[in-house]
């Protein structure tokens, strides 16, 4: 008999010795990769988040431009209006429109009472 050679069958599969380390190593690799799988949606999930988060202050800062744009707009119109009534009231003097509008209503009662 050769020091190298055995006359043993090779067993075909692992001892009952060596199975429990690789139930655990099997189990410890199946928590691993759980592990990771949460690990990496938790990563997507904080980028989409993170997106949320700069569309949202995007979307307040465009509001803001529109809200400035609308106030100058509304500051326009009040200056307007207020040119408007002061024409309207003639700077303290009759304003001509004014003044045609009373002759033509003059004119209108005349012609009533000449018709009747």
């Amino acid at each position: 008999m050769s020091i190298w050679k055995s006359n043993r069958p090779v067993p075909a599969a692992l001892p009952k010795a060596a199975q429990p380390q690789t139930d655990r190593s099997d189990r410890t690799d199946t928590l691993v990769r759980q592990i990771a799988g949460r690990a990496s949606g938790l990563g997507r999930e904080v980028a989409d988040i993170a997106g949320v988060i700069e569309d949202t202050v995007n979307l307040g800062d465009s509001q803001a431009k529109v809200f400035e744009q609308l106030r100058d707009e509304v500051a326009r119109m009040v200056e307007a209006n207020g040119r408007i009534d002061e024409v309207a009231r003639g700077g303290g003097q009759p304003s001509p429109s004014r003044a045609a509008a009373a002759r033509a209503r003059q004119c209108a009662a005349a012609a009533r009472a000449g018709s009747a």
